[in-house]
């Protein structure tokens, strides 16, 4: 079964008033191991660019990624800790050749990349977790200029550390729309279909 698993308090007393206040507390989705993109041998993030990564494996294809036709949903989101990584990932990526969206604050305003993709296609898309919250979260139905990850296949956390050592996944400034993006974007799919990974880089 690929469901996810939710975790939540249980009551021994059905009859119990606390009952509803349980029902509605927030589940939390299980990670499973299957979830994740595991490399067939080690790389060293500090010696591999994004470029090498993407081609040594976590795709289907990399011809599909190169002709990926999907509108507003991306084949591949890379999640990084700020706008400066971001336009660093955008620079090792170049090579591929491949259209980008660039998914930060710097440069651009909301509107103008969720018009962006209602347009266009984008084999990648390169973003902060806040503004992929946001383009997650706007408003207009389905696939009306914001992101989806309905057709996304690999969905890249990017471990880079800052000055301080902090990354995206513990940095306060991050970590916790990161969390969010990831239980509202990603654990659907994940649990709606075996055709999308999670890829720590």
């Amino acid at each position: 079964s690929h469901h996810l698993r939710m975790d939540r308090p249980t009551s021994q007393d059905d009859g119990d008033e606390d009952n509803d206040e349980e029902s509605s507390e927030k589940m939390i989705p299980t990670f499973k191991p299957n979830y994740f993109y595991k490399a067939e041998q080690q790389q060293n993030q500090s010696s591999t660019s994004m470029a090498a990564f993407l081609k040594n494996g976590p795709l289907s294809s990399f011809k599909k990624l190169k002709k990926w036709k999907q509108n507003g949903s991306p084949m591949v989101v890379i999640v990084c800790i700020s706008a400066l990584r971001a336009v660093s990932i955008l620079k090792q990526v170049s090579s591929l050749n491949v259209r980008c969206a660039k998914l930060f604050a710097k440069h651009m305003h909301v509107l103008e990349q969720r018009e962006l993709l209602k347009s266009n296609a984008y084999g990648i898309a390169v973003g902060t977790p806040n503004r992929l919250l946001k383009l997650l979260e706007s408003e207009g139905g389905e696939g009306e200029g914001r992101l989806s990850l309905k057709h996304t296949e690999l969905v890249i956390i990017d471990g880079h550390e800052d000055r301080k050592r902090f990354t995206v996944c513990t940095l306060n400034d991050t970590a916790p729309d990161l969390a969010s993006f990831l239980q509202k974007g990603v654990f659907p799919e994940l649990a709606r279909r075996d055709n999308i990974k999670i890829a720590m880089f």
